[in-house]
């Protein structure tokens, strides 16, 4: 379970941030809730995917009442939280491959790098896993589909022959 906050700009003013990064601003960012998700006024506060849980806040006073919120619901299901897993009051946090913080939500440089670096694929199966990679990020690149193109049609059957264009 994290706990984010978005705090005051003084308390963020030493965060410093890649202007070569993309950014989706705040109130882009959505993550699928699983079938037994936080509803009604959690839903404003919280969210969740399988095992994570992510409750968030503007203010720190109000901060305490979202925590206590959501708690109080896993404690109500018989679930708990493992205190080792869980940050709380966090002004700047990773969540499921995704940087969130005052300035917005921007993508783990680790992944950029992963991408970065990913080896020429030599087959499909390589193929698919670095088209996978780059998928989970289509939102933070402009005109992704049309980037990506060369190498969907490259799955194609009996399509794949790598060229320059790919």
């Amino acid at each position: 379970m994290s706990a984010y906050y978005e705090g005051s700009e003084s308390e963020n003013s030493d965060q410093q941030s890649d202007p070569e990064e993309s950014e989706v601003e705040k109130g882009e960012f959505e993550l699928v809730q699983n079938e037994q998700g936080f509803s009604g006024a959690v839903e404003a506060v919280c969210i969740s995917f399988f095992n994570d849980i992510l409750a968030y806040s503007k203010l720190w006073d109000e901060h305490f009442t979202h925590l206590d919120t959501v708690l109080g619901i896993l404690n109500n299901e018989s679930l708990y939280a493992k205190e080792s897993k869980c940050e709380l009051g966090m002004t700047k946090l990773l969540y499921l491959g995704h940087i969130i913080s005052v300035d917005g939500v921007r993508m783990d440089p680790e992944k950029i790098r992963a991408i970065i670096e990913w080896p020429t694929p030599e087959n499909l199966t390589q193929l698919r896993g670095f088209l996978s990679l780059c998928g989970f990020y289509h939102r933070f690149v402009n005109g992704y589909s049309r980037h990506a193109a060369p190498l969907t049609n490259l799955m194609k059957k009996g399509a794949f022959i790598w060229t320059p264009e790919a």
